[in-house]
This record gives C-alpha cells, structure tokens and sequence, in this order.
C-alpha cells in the first residue's frame, strides 16, 4: 500500500502545482476532508470538494476562489486522481502515516542540508576528531562526525 501512495505522489504534485502556493494546503484538506468522512469513490470526492469550495470560495471577492474551483472542473483526470490518493492516505492506519510523514521530513531536511554549508562549529569538531578532507555540507558534515565518533574511517 505504502509503495502505491508514494507512486500516486506524482498526480498529487500536478494538481496542486495548478494552484497558487497558499491555496495549495485548502485544496488537500478538502480533499482529505471528504476522504476521512468515508467517501470511497474518487469522482464523488472531486464532486464533493468542487461544491465546498465554492461555497468557501465564492467569499473572496478578487475572483481567486472561482478560479481554483474552476481547476478541478479544467482538470478532471488529475482530480479523480488526485481523490484517489486522499482515499488511500485517508485509509492507512495513523502510525503508518506518521512513519510516512517522517521519512518525506527526513528526506527533506537532507536535501535542505545538503544545499547549506557546514557551519564553524561543525568544521572546527570534524577537524578536532582528525579529518582534514573537504566538508562539502552540513549534511556531510554532519555524516563525517557520526563516522569519526564511531571510530569509522569516513
């Protein structure tokens, strides 16, 4: 199951692409809204989340919500499978959620660390447990001091 919602995160990231950033996480929770009450059919979910977000929506008054509305009508394969992944997700037990949620965290505070510099601290450590080779990041960083306290070789 897990293997299907981490396939599934490709539709998910198309439709909400479609919508400005600070719609985005309105979107998923209509979405997820009409998943966690038992929908169990994705084009009834679409149906249910274009209805309440025009309700919702129909209160902006700079037309904003119509368009966003309107992107689930533009867009129905991307919808319905965006719905299927909310009734998926919705369906897995909560600590199989969790332990998905941390990973992707995981995974992103790596990418994020990665892309930053050591800072003075960690290079003044590394140096001190002996290394004396380039540290290209925190995260590497990071790596090199579990390795040299383990008394690995980096």
């Amino acid at each position: 199951m897990i293997s299907q919602l981490e396939t599934a995160a490709d539709p998910r990231r198309r439709l909400l692409e479609r919508y400005p950033a600070e719609a985005r996480s309105l979107v998923a929770n209509l979405f997820l809204d009409a998943a966690r009450r038992g929908v169990t059919d994705p084009v009834i979910v679409v149906g249910a989340v274009t209805a309440e977000g025009r309700r919702r929506w129909s209160r902006w008054a700079d037309g904003k919500g119509k368009a966003i509305a309107d992107t689930l009508v533009a867009y129905p394969t991307e919808a319905v499978d965006y719905a299927g992944w909310a009734i998926a997700w919705a369906g897995l037990p909560n600590d199989c959620r969790q332990a998905i949620k941390a990973e992707r965290g995981h995974d992103y505070r790596l990418a994020w660390l990665s892309k930053q510099p050591a800072t003075d601290a960690q290079v003044r450590y590394v140096r001190q447990l002996g290394w004396t080779g380039e540290i290209a990041s925190k995260a590497a960083a990071s790596t090199l001091i579990d390795e040299l306290r383990s008394g690995g070789a980096a």
